[in-house]
């Protein structure tokens, strides 16, 4: 038998607390990932694509809250991890750069 949550939905564990856990926290990497695409095309000054981006973002957001996809904070951490990870990223790059490489990986063998 089909057990239905309060609205009529199907129920799952992720839904409601389950035993002694409050609350179920894991970031969006949905969300993480499009910032990290949007943080990159304003570095490449690519513009339109960025607003479009952060626009198809938002209606993710929307739609992930609308179908109790994540809770908000779950969301709004995916914003934050999106851009502290972006950053890491370029603070990983300027530290390769720096050390002399012109691409990185140009010590790994080609295969052919």
């Amino acid at each position: 038998m089909e057990e239905r949550g309060y609205w009529g939905f199907l129920g799952s564990g992720a839904d409601f607390p389950v035993g002694n856990v409050s609350f179920f926290l894991f970031y969006s990497g949905h969300v993480a990932g499009s910032v990290i695409a949007s943080l990159d095309m304003k570095r490449m000054h690519r513009w339109e694509l960025a607003f479009l981006f952060d626009t198809l973002n938002l209606l993710q957001v929307v739609r992930l809250l609308s179908t109790r996809g994540h809770y908000t904070i779950d969301l709004a951490i995916g914003v934050g991890a999106g851009m502290l990870f972006d950053s890491l990223a370029g603070k990983y790059m300027k530290k390769a750069m720096a050390e002399g490489g012109d691409v990185l990986y140009t010590n790994l063998p080609h295969l052919s």
